[in-house]
């Protein structure tokens, strides 16, 4: 049964305007993902996918007249399982207010645009370990280190990881090198 109805509401809020203020608050709170590759799947491809992995190049010097040989590259695969993800802010009592409290509706917008934020960082985030081959830098429950720090860059480094490095710290996790600096 419907929460709220146009009989309920005193003042009618387009649902444009409510979707623009989530949008607004998603920007500023989602810092993961400007830093990774947007694709956009083709119509009909399923929910799964697919991108292949390369192995890490290697070279070696060559003397003249001297033929190089030839090594055989192997590529993995990786999937990403694409899934829907929704909020939902019933407004009940509170829409009886909505004629009192005009600007009410957009601070839930708001609050609802910064969830989806936190939920798209997480998301991203989770998926991190598959980009150092899972090699785990550090102790979880332990104050992180620049030698921790340093491991992680070099780990990207080692393992060819194309462009700048960004790096993504919890706010404790930055005083924790702040500290140790």
């Amino acid at each position: 049964m419907a929460q709220t109805t146009t009989s309920t509401l005193t003042t009618a809020v387009p649902a444009e305007l409510l979707a623009l203020q989530i949008v607004e608050e998603v920007r500023p709170f989602n810092i993961v993902a400007p830093l990774v590759s947007n694709i956009v799947m083709p119509g009909g491809s399923g929910k799964v996918w697919h991108q292949n992995s390369l192995p890490v190049a290697t070279v070696a010097s060559v003397t003249e007249g001297s033929d190089i040989t030839a090594a055989a590259q192997t590529t993995t695969e990786q999937t990403i399982t694409v899934a829907e993800v929704g909020g939902n802010i019933e407004v009940t009592d509170f829409a009886d207010e909505i004629s009192i409290i005009q600007n009410q509706m957009a601070v839930w917008a708001g609050n609802l645009g910064r969830a989806i934020a936190q939920k798209i960082t997480g998301d991203l985030c989770a998926l991190f370990p598959a980009l150092n081959s899972a090699a785990t830098i550090g102790t979880s429950g332990t104050n992180i280190t620049v030698a921790n720090f340093l491991e992680a860059m070099y780990t990207l480094s080692n393992n060819n990881a194309p462009g700048a490095y960004k790096c993504v710290l919890h706010p404790r996790q930055v005083t924790d090198l702040f500290n140790a600096i």
